[in-house]
């Protein structure tokens, strides 16, 4: 019966205005129920403590969700966007795991018939890994690899960025993969340098395709690297693939149940040299809305297509 009181006061008064109220008990009220009372509201005062560190870790929660929005914003902003180039088709698919991505996508203008492009895949992904992209899209710029206005190799361009980001000293041992390919539009020949990133696969009609495979260790894990710069003579028609490892994992996940397996020996890698562009880049689109890559082991994904013209 106390216990009901007790319940009813609370839900309709103040901790106040029920214990003033002296006529719910008898006269000769034991300890053990005052005792009683007064842990009741320090409870209900607790309560309200609570209630109000809930609202303000919802308004916290909000402002840092809005931040990292805004973060996301301003990569996507900065992503090239489909395009044509003096004798190049571009199309990119770009799909960070957490709003703000790992993965770094930059393309530049040398002059009219030279196109510079960059691809970064920071470890990790999320806000941590997303905050090392803009120290690497400048490390990767081909105007800030050389201040005397000479164009750098794909070479020199992934060792100042190693330089880099060996430079930062991070405590966490930082790594990020990056690939650098230059395209000259006059000759149709495509240079590139890797630093641990994976392999650009060549589609060229009425042939298998091909991984274009080149040395280079990843970036920030030891100093004075080299990486050597691969040239390649690119024939009208031909598609280059560039894409981070987010692709890999997503591309085993869909064919073997997340086991792993090199992309190259997948039905899907077999079957590129059927599909236009666009075409990949739908599959790809169309892989990642029904895949189950939504987890902990989930990375950042993207992938440019570049067609000769």
């Amino acid at each position: 019966m106390v216990v009901e009181l007790l319940e009813s006061k609370l839900r309709s008064t103040q901790p106040a205005d029920w214990l003033a109220d002296r006529r719910i008990f008898p006269s000769d009220e034991s300890s053990e129920l005052t005792a009683l009372l007064s842990l009741v509201e320090r409870l209900q005062r607790e309560v309200s403590r609570l209630d109000a560190e809930r609202d303000q870790l919802r308004e916290e929660s909000q402002r840092l969700r809005a931040q990292v929005e805004d973060a996301a914003r301003v990569q996507r902003e900065l992503l090239p966007q489909t395009a044509q180039f003096a004798g190049l088709d571009i199309r990119r698919l770009y799909k960070p795991v957490d709003g703000v991505a790992g993965d770094m996508l930059s393309a530049e203008r040398i002059d009219d018939g030279t196109l510079a492009i960059s691809l970064a895949d920071v470890s990790g992904h999320g806000v941590a890994a997303g905050m090392l992209t803009p120290l690497l899209r400048r490390a990767l710029s081909v105007r800030a690899a050389d201040a005397k206005g000479d164009t750098p190799s794909p070479e020199d361009v992934l060792a100042r960025a190693n330089r880099e980001l060996l430079a930062l000293e991070l405590a966490e041992g930082q790594f990020a993969t990056a690939l650098h390919a230059r395209y000259e539009s006059t000759t149709r020949q495509l240079s590139f340098a890797r630093a641990g990133h994976p392999h650009l696969i060549l589609l060229r009609d009425g042939e298998a395709p091909q991984l274009l495979t080149s040395d280079g260790t990843l970036l920030g894990a030891l100093p004075d690297l080299t990486f050597p710069t691969r040239n390649l003579t690119l024939q009208a028609g031909d598609r280059v693939v560039f894409y981070t490892d987010g692709l890999e994992a997503l591309i085993a996940d869909d064919t073997y149940g997340a086991h792993p397996t090199a992309l190259a020996d997948t039905a899907w890698f077999a079957g590129l040299a059927e599909l236009s562009a666009d075409a990949i880049i739908a599959d790809v689109e169309q892989r990642l809305t029904r895949a189950s890559w939504r987890s902990a082991d989930a990375d950042d994904v993207t992938v440019v297509v570049l067609t000769a013209r």
